[in-house]
């Protein structure tokens, strides 16, 4: 590997760590305010990111950033 693709790679690996971390977090958050098991918050998320048309991080970061559900959102039915 030459050296620009070893920091591509850092970098991507970073951002992977990073966007990882925030999602925890948020399913953290979500697990508490709706009272659900782990999976059942990350499809919660999955659901909003989908509803909402935004991406799943955006919605992690907002959430874990805020510590609350985004405006505007409630649960489908």
């Amino acid at each position: 590997m030459s050296v620009p693709q070893d920091k591509e790679l850092v970098d991507q690996l970073r951002e992977a760590v990073e966007h990882r971390t925030v999602i925890g977090i948020a399913i953290g958050v979500v697990m508490e305010r709706l009272d659900l098991d782990r999976e059942s918050a990350f499809d919660h998320l999955r659901t909003m990111s989908s509803h909402l048309n935004r991406k799943l991080y955006d919605i992690a970061l907002e959430v874990s950033t805020d510590r609350r559900l985004p405006d505007g959102w409630s649960p489908p039915a």
